[in-house]
């Protein structure tokens, strides 16, 4: 048998080998899909009595191998479902099947978002349960999962979720590392929603941290991310917290001015629990002022909502308010009743919480339990059977190695000098990209230089336009002091003050408009288009502080005094209706 006639039937086996190989493992993706599927619907049907959400899995099986991402939407937005119902246990356990039915490495790129997505609610159904080691633990194996798959948008959320934990175990420096992190892919992707969140969170940690500055410029920050329109129940909590950012820095008329913007677009959006939050800060700020009228009437309006809402934690935090106010004002038996009232309240929701958690987490603990019991199965498999599956495996691999060596080594020198190629277009694009960076920056230098002789000759027609005016006042001083009868030279003197006037007539600070305008040529049209009632002098004025000429070399180019060019400013600013702490030069440079 011929060489070639052999290598073409190693290939087509390898060929039929791979073909097989690839149909197998659609056929294992999809068994694993419809196995997620009927779990899913069983733990609907046998754990949450839900029939409704049975009957919607079920209806998943039709996108089987056509349709991935319906199928784990659907999926992700039950577990979602569990967790929006509080019912963290439920979800948990039905999240850790299914991250176990997904294996190491499913094979779709939907099926290894799903898991990603898996630990992220993982990660908030452990911290529900108050399990924040576990918590952090499946917060850490989705950034891993991210990192290694390049999922950003997700990696981003883990991140933030992360710097949560470590804001809440008061480890401040490591929860900015990760917020910032966050904020930096959240930047990437244009995320003006997760870049808020990041900004909050910070500004949360920087508080806790005791550092009111940075907590302050975190949140200012924060809101400026937020559309008003698209998020307002969000844009008004955030004005609500830098209200009592303020309160707690001592800057009261900031933090009423924040806090009663909140307290009406809440009013208006019928925001009730954000409104009760409101209303409690505004308590602060008002007890800190001594306004005991409006600390009443904000309490009222809390009470009300309150009631509506049925939240027993905002009625012991306005009872805590209540007494404090209480023992401030010497009511020290009210304020003992009110304080008991709430101790008692607490005791009570303290009990009931804490049951309902060690319920949920001794769900979570069973199925952890049971995902190490499969785990620990892997150990009790045949060795021998072990050894032979793997070790044809790597023949197969080796093959398939082999196969792809022959198919492309004709192709390695093709290769080989599109690389060549694309790293000389690279090289040619690199040196026009600097040759271009050097001649705009010798362009730029050109410009300024060209800018600065402009006014210097500018102003040098203006000084000689007032030297020409000096002198022709002093001719006419000369001719009206000369006799009468001296005609010849009294008419010489009046053909002097004629030829001075004819080269005078403004022609210095024409010349100067003239020249200013080709550096800054929209300056006096949007001057005048805000302020038409300027005169000439106002003008001139303006044009020469825009240049950062002091009073001083004002004085000397106009042949003034200082005195006489400083009350010409302090008219011009009346004029502008600039107030004394805004820098008048900075205001006129705005209009260039």
């Amino acid at each position: 048998m011929k060489k070639s006639n052999l290598r073409y039937y190693i290939v087509s086996l390898l060929a039929v080998f791979v073909i097989a190989l690839v149909g197998s493992c659609e056929e294992s993706r999809h068994k694993r899909e419809s196995s997620l599927i009927e779990y899913s619907a069983s733990f609907a049907r046998d754990v949450l009595s839900d029939r409704s959400a049975e009957l919607h899995l079920d209806s998943l099986r039709q996108y089987v191998g056509k349709n991935d991402s319906i199928v784990y939407a659907g999926l992700a937005g039950f577990a979602v479902g569990m967790m929006e119902r509080s019912e963290p246990g439920n979800a948990y356990r039905y999240l850790r099947q299914a991250v176990d039915m997904l294996g190491e490495d499913p094979k779709s790129e939907v099926g290894r978002k799903f898991k990603a997505r898996c630990y992220l609610l993982l990660g908030a159904a452990s911290d529900d349960v108050g399990m924040r080691s576990l918590c952090m633990d499946y917060n850490r194996k989705g950034l891993a999962l991210c990192e290694k798959y390049g999922y950003e948008d997700l990696k981003a959320e883990f991140l933030n979720n992360i710097g949560v934990c470590y804001t809440r175990n008061s480890q401040y420096d490591k929860s900015r590392e990760y917020f910032e992190r966050s904020l930096a892919l959240n930047k990437w992707y244009g995320d003006s929603y997760n870049m808020f969140v990041n900004y909050s969170n910070l500004s949360d940690a920087e508080v806790k941290s005791g550092n009111l500055d940075r907590a302050l410029e975190e949140a200012l920050r924060g809101i400026q991310c937020l559309d008003q329109d698209k998020y307002p129940e969000f844009y008004y909590s955030m004005q609500s917290v830098l209200g009592n950012l303020y309160t707690l820095k001592n800057d009261y008329p900031l933090a009423q001015t924040f806090l009663n913007s909140a307290f009406i677009h809440q009013k208006r959006l019928k925001s009730r629990s954000d409104l009760v939050e409101t209303c409690l800060y505004l308590i602060d700020l008002y007890d800190k002022t001594d306004s005991n009228d409006s600390i009443a009437k904000y309490a009222r309006e809390a009470q009300r909502l309150i009631t509506q809402l049925g939240n027993p934690d905002l009625q012991d935090r306005l009872l805590d308010k209540e007494a404090a106010l209480a023992a401030k004002e010497g009511q020290y038996k009210l304020a003992y009743d009110l304080s008991q009232r709430v101790i008692v309240k607490k005791d009570s929701l303290y009990v009931a919480e804490n049951q309902a958690r060690l319920e949920q987490a001794h769900d979570m603990y069973n199925a952890e339990r049971q995902a190490q019991k499969r785990y620990q199965g892997i150990a009790g498999w045949d060795p021998v059977t072990v050894f032979f599956t793997m070790g044809g495996f790597a023949l197969v691999v080796v093959g398939l190695l082999v196969w792809i060596l022959l198919l492309y080594s004709k192709r390695k020198k093709i290769v080989q000098a599109k690389i060549e190629a694309d790293a000389e277009v690279s090289r040619m694009n690199r040196e026009r990209l600097d040759d271009e960076l050097r001649k705009g920056e010798e362009n730029r230098r050109n410009l300024d230089q060209y800018q600065r002789e402009l006014t210097t000759v500018a102003l040098e027609k203006i000084r000689e336009a007032e030297q020409v005016r000096d002198v022709l006042q002093d001719v006419r001083k000369l001719e009206s002091e000369t006799s009468s009868r001296n005609s010849e030279l009294k008419n010489t003197l009046r053909s002097v003050i004629g030829k001075l006037v004819s080269l005078n007539k403004e022609a210095g600070w024409d010349e100067f408009r003239l020249y200013f305008e080709k550096v800054h040529p929209v300056f006096y049209s949007n001057l005048l288009a805000k302020f038409p009632d300027l005169t000439a002098k106002d003008r001139r004025l303006c044009g020469l502080i825009s240049l950062g000429l002091t009073t001083k070399e004002i004085a000397t180019i106009t042949y003034r005094e200082p005195r006489s060019v400083e009350s010409s400013r302090l008219r011009l600013r009346k004029k502008l209706g600039i107030d004394s702490d805004v820098s008048l030069e900075d205001f006129l440079k705005s209009f260039s």
